[in-house]
This record gives structure tokens, C-alpha cells and sequence, in this order.
């Protein structure tokens, strides 16, 4: 019994230890993911200023004069390139990052099962190593308590002799 509640009880800690470590690796897991979010939204926010700057730039080139209309289109088409570069580099990055979260939280949901499981097997031998030692101590004791019985039967024998 008391080996039994031994075993529930290291079983009971371990599994408290890897739910927590487990919540642990989630929470970091998360703030990684939250992290590359900000990062890709300041980023978008970025793109998209500039972008918006980009076209209030060409919006003031087009109503100056035809010869400078080229140029607004040409600096234009770069500031749109630039901002679509950017936009895609915030995108490629929150990807990247999710990948990153993903595959730490695989880790550490891994590294928690190998922990549980390590665990019980560790009770699992802690109660085999009880059971065989309690059935070694029952044996003792009941050839101990035959041999009594022999010894109190040669006795009762010899007393009556």
C-alpha cells in the first residue's frame, strides 16, 4: 500500500512537472508566435505607409508639368516595388515564425512525453522492486513462523515424552 501510494504519488508529480513544462514551452511557443506578429504587422504598417507615401508622392508629380510626369511614374513603380518587397519580406518572416513556433512547441510536446514516459517507467520499476521485496520479506517471515511451529511441536513433544 504504501509502495502503491508511492508510485501515485511520484506519478502524480511527474505528471504535474511535464503539464507544466509542457505549459511552459506553449506560453514560449506563443510569445515567439506573438513576437513575429508585431514584427510583421509594424512591418506591413511600414509597407503600407510607404505605399500610401508612394502615391501621394505621385499624385503631386502627376499635376506638375508632362515632362516631370514621366519621372513621378518612374519613381512611382520603384516606391510600389519596394513596399511590395517589403510586404512580402513581412509575410515570408510571419511564415518563417510560425514554422519556428510550430516546431518548438513539437519539441517540447516530444520532450514532455519522453519525460512522462521515462517516469512511469521508472514506477513501473519502483513497484515491481516493492512487490518482489515484500514477497521476499512475507516468505521469510512465514518460514520464520514455521520453523516456530516446528520447533513449539518438538517441544509440546518432548514435554509430553
Amino acid at each position: 500500500a504504501a509502495a502503491r501510494a508511492e508510485t501515485e504519488r511520484l506519478a502524480q508529480e511527474t505528471r504535474q512537472r511535464v503539464g507544466s513544462e509542457a505549459e511552459s514551452a506553449r506560453a514560449e511557443a506563443e510569445a515567439i508566435l506573438l513576437r513575429a506578429r508585431k514584427d510583421a504587422e509594424r512591418m506591413l504598417g511600414a509597407a503600407s505607409a510607404q505605399a500610401q507615401e508612394a502615391t501621394s508622392h505621385a499624385e503631386q508629380l502627376r499635376s506638375s508639368t508632362t515632362a516631370e510626369t514621366s519621372q513621378a511614374r518612374q519613381q512611382t513603380a520603384e516606391l510600389n516595388r519596394a513596399a511590395e518587397q517589403r510586404l512580402q519580406e513581412a509575410e515570408t518572416r510571419l511564415r518563417e515564425s510560425r514554422l519556428e513556433a510550430e516546431k518548438v512547441l513539437a519539441e517540447a510536446k516530444d520532450a514532455a512525453a519522453r519525460k512522462l514516459a521515462a517516469s512511469e517507467s521508472q514506477n513501473e520499476q519502483r513497484t515491481r522492486t516493492a512487490k518482489s521485496e515484500i514477497a521476499r520479506l512475507v516468505g521469510e517471515a512465514t518460514k520464520s513462523a514455521e520453523t516456530l511451529k516446528e520447533e513449539a511441536e518438538q517441544a509440546l513433544a518432548d514435554a509430553r515424552a
